[in-house]
């Protein structure tokens, strides 16, 4: 069986390690494969050949080529992605932009926070309840 995959579409490499970071402290283990931009993503996950098949995908909002906005609109306009878990990770509160997102089909959102044992636990409280297995046990790590 295949290692579940979470797919973190993240323009600036030290956000990713530190969101890496946090889904290893969280002992969310699984395997992480970071797309650049939303263009990136939607290659991963549209490719023809070989499509990236995550089990979930942490979303930023503001990237070069394709923003978060546009990426998730298309992933919700197309059958092969429409029921794909996203969770956005953005630095706005502001509940517009809360709103917007959960119109748009984002199923959660978790605030880029100053705080690493902050973000460390909003991840893992995002991420756990869609990270289920067929067993229904989350698959952790040590």
């Amino acid at each position: 069986m295949d290692e579940p995959i979470i797919l973190l579409v993240e323009d600036d490499l030290n956000n990713a390690a530190l969101t890496i970071m946090a889904l290893k402290e969280a002992r969310l283990d699984n395997k992480v494969v970071v797309a650049a931009d939303g263009m990136q993503a939607l290659e991963l996950l549209l490719a023809p050949s070989c499509p990236l098949s995550p089990v979930l995908v942490l979303l930023d909002l503001a990237m070069p080529r394709m923003d978060g906005w546009e990426t998730l609109r298309r992933m919700r306009r197309d059958g092969r992605t429409a029921a794909l878990p996203v969770i956005v990770v953005t630095s706005s509160e502001q509940e517009e932009v809360i709103e917007r997102l959960r119109a748009l089909g984002a199923d959660g959102y978790i605030h880029k926070s100053v705080s690493f044992a902050r973000f460390t636990a909003d991840i893992r409280e995002a991420v756990l309840p869609l990270l289920k297995t067929k067993e229904g046990a989350p698959r952790l790590g040590p």
